[in-house]
């Protein structure tokens, strides 16, 4: 029976066996899970609740019939990630700059609301700007938080003394580099 579940499986389009899997069909979930393993990127794609919260946003934001408008925004938003994570942004980095990008997005989006709740009801008003302040506080936070990450990210610090090369990894709390310590235990002795 599992067998004909497979055949049946390999006559479906892409859709079919996804919603297939949606429902809880164990062979096409293993299809998923093969899929997954053999192509961990089209699982991060899938699995990426940011873009998911973004592409939701949007459609709010500027509607489902406006699919120019919004894939602009989405290339906008990218190219904000690519601009802000430079050169090899580490884990936290990424998560930091996707929290950014996320809240910049809510920010405007709430911009936007509350500028078309000028011409509305004074309690309408009131209530989109304690949301914009809310949101421009998220985005404070989450740039506060990747800045404070990066300056706590020490470079590799390559120190020569005389003819001796020391490589170092950073300095430590204390301020004193390795080759501070060893360029001072050759003073002793």
């Amino acid at each position: 029976m599992a067998s004909k579940k497979r055949t049946d499986l390999a006559c479906l389009t892409p859709e079919q066996v996804r919603s297939e899997a949606d429902h809880g069909n164990p062979e096409a979930l293993d299809v998923f899970r093969d899929l997954f393993a053999a192509h961990p990127e089209t699982c991060r794609s899938l699995g990426n609740v940011a873009l998911t919260a973004r592409r939701i946003r949007l459609r709010r934001m500027i509607g489902t019939d406006a699919e120019v408008s919004r894939l602009a925004v989405l290339e906008t938003l990218k190219g904000m990630e690519r601009e802000l994570a430079g050169e090899n942004p580490n884990p936290l980095e990424a998560l930091l700059i996707e929290r950014i990008v996320t809240c910049w997005l809510d920010l405007y989006s709430h911009e936007l609301r509350y500028a078309k709740a000028m011409d509305s009801a004074p309690g309408e008003h009131e209530r989109w700007a304690c949301m914009l302040d809310r949101a421009h506080r998220r985005f404070l936070a989450a740039v506060k938080a990747l800045a404070d990450v990066r300056r706590l990210k020490l470079p590799p610090i390559q120190v020569n003394i005389g003819d001796k090369q020391i490589n170092t990894l950073g300095i430590e709390a204390t301020g004193v580099t390795q080759a501070n310590r060893l360029s001072n235990r050759d003073d002793d002795g």
